[in-house]
C-alpha cells in the first residue's frame, strides 16, 4: 500500500476481495472447532485484509484533504447466510470497518461506503451460476436478477456511478 501511495499519490482507494464460497450443508461452518483454518482464514482474507489496506490509505487522505472508500460487504454480512457463518461474520466486520471510517473520517473529508455487489453480472457471477441460484429460489432468471432495490438487473456502470456520489 505505501508503494502505491508514493508511486501514485492516491487519493482515492477501492478496495476489493471476493471469495468463492460454497454454501452447503457439508461446510456448516458453527460446527467446526473455532481455530479451524476454514474459518479463521476468511476472517483473516476479509478484516485484516481490508484494515491493513484501509489504515495507511485512511493517514494519506487524511494527510492529503480526503477521499473515498469502496469496500465490498455482502447480504449475508448484514442478514446472514446459511452454512457460512465465516463469511458473513467477515462481511459484517466489513460493513463495521466501512461505518467507522464514515465517520472518524467525515471531518478531513473522508468518504466510505461498502457495496453489496450480489447479483451483479461480472466474470464471478456466471450465466450458469445465475441459471442454477434462480432455479433453486423458483424464479426465472429476470426475477432473480432483479431482486433489489431498483427491481431490474443492475450493471457494473449502475453501482459505478453510485459511488460517484
Amino acid at each position: 500500500m505505501q508503494a502505491a501511495i508514493s508511486r501514485h499519490d492516491i487519493a482515492a482507494i477501492a478496495y476489493q476481495h471476493f471469495a468463492a464460497d460454497r454454501h452447503t450443508g457439508r461446510n456448516k461452518r458453527l460446527e467446526r472447532e473455532f481455530g479451524d483454518l476454514h474459518v479463521l482464514r476468511p476472517l483473516a482474507t476479509h478484516v485484516d485484509g481490508a484494515f491493513h489496506v484501509c489504515q495507511p490509505a485512511y493517514r494519506h487522505m487524511k494527510d492529503h484533504g480526503g477521499g473515498r472508500f469502496v469496500l465490498i460487504s455482502s447480504s449475508g454480512g448484514a442478514f446472514g447466510i446459511n452454512y457460512s457463518t465465516h463469511y458473513a461474520t467477515a462481511k459484517a466486520a466489513i460493513i463495521g470497518l466501512t461505518n467507522n471510517i464514515a465517520i472518524e473520517g467525515a471531518s478531513y473529508g473522508i468518504r466510505a461506503n461498502a457495496v453489496n455487489a450480489d447479483r451483479i453480472r461480472t466474470g464471478l457471477l456466471t450465466d450458469e451460476m445465475v441459471a442454477a441460484r434462480s432455479k433453486a429460489r423458483g424464479l426465472s432468471e429476470t426475477d432473480y436478477m432483479s431482486g433489489n432495490l431498483l427491481k431490474r438487473e443492475v450493471t457494473a456502470d449502475d453501482v459505478a456511478n453510485a459511488f460517484l456520489y
